[in-house]
């Protein structure tokens, strides 16, 4: 009796010197799980744990043995006939075979990047972080967001100065309209001042302004009342910026989340 997938002699009843049967048998399993040295006609290698893909005109060693798996085991060759479906990898060309029907079909070599699948182009143009590939007719390319993920930041105020949360740098010519949330918190006391923020922003030709921005503020009470949030556009550093007021002699946290669409001109 053997096994059905690749014909490996199992045990009988009473069988003597049962560990040569047994032993063949994880040769057998042990080198089916290499590979194979190449799909070839005949060997050009008989180091024990070889194994081939015989091609369709086998001869010496492999005559009659057509299609076949070869393994060498104990200064031998065992043949395995594969059965329909099965995959083999080819160590010579690191391509992948499928038995077919009557032959071994090359699959090609596994891709090891996205760029290896044919209808992909990441070659011409490279991507950057965020991108998405976009169909153009004949490849999928990469291609920048309209819409920017969401996108985190903070800061912590110990005093009233004016500070940054947050800066976005604008490019030449780009327009950008945002919407942000977040809030103030501060750990001692609790008091917590939530706001939201909707806006827009344009660099024209280098000159950065902001245009008309609304913010909403939910103070819960407490010192927060005082605190402040404000939205502008600094030229000299060509970002829009939501920012900042805290309190002397308070530490504030400020986190806040925006998204950005962004459009950028000739």
């Amino acid at each position: 009796m053997a096994t059905p997938n690749f014909d490996i002699t199992t045990l009988v009843v009473c069988q003597t010197q049962k560990e040569t049967t047994i032993n063949d048998g994880y040769f057998e399993i042990d080198d089916l799980t290499t590979g194979s040295e190449a799909v070839a006609n005949s060997p050009s290698i008989t180091t024990n744990g070889t194994v081939y893909l015989i091609g369709s005109a086998g001869s010496g060693d492999f005559a009659g043995q057509n299609n076949n798996l070869a393994i060498r085991i104990n200064g031998g060759w065992v043949f395995v006939a594969p059965k329909e479906g099965l995959t083999f990898l080819n160590k010579a060309t690191t391509s992948i075979y499928r038995k077919s029907a009557t032959t071994w079909v090359e699959l090609g070599i596994p891709p090891t990047s996205i760029d290896d699948l044919s209808d992909v182009d990441t070659t011409t143009a490279a991507p950057s972080v965020g991108d998405r590939l976009d169909w153009d007719g004949s490849n999928w390319v990469p291609t920048a967001p309209d819409i920017d993920p969401a996108f985190s930041a903070s800061v912590q105020t110990t005093d009233a100065t004016v500070t940054d949360i947050v800066a976005v740098a604008m490019a030449s010519s780009s327009t950008h309209t945002f919407t942000v949330e977040g809030h103030g918190y501060e750990d001692a006391t609790g008091d917590t001042l939530h706001f939201w923020v909707r806006g827009g922003a344009r660099n024209e030709a280098g000159t950065s302004t902001a245009g008309i921005a609304i913010v909403e503020k939910v103070s819960n009470g407490g010192s927060s009342t005082a605190w402040d949030i404000t939205v502008d556009a600094d030229d000299t550093g060509d970002t829009w910026r939501i920012r900042a007021t805290g309190e002397a002699a308070h530490t504030i946290d400020w986190t806040l989340r925006y998204r950005n669409i962004v459009t950028t001109g000739a």
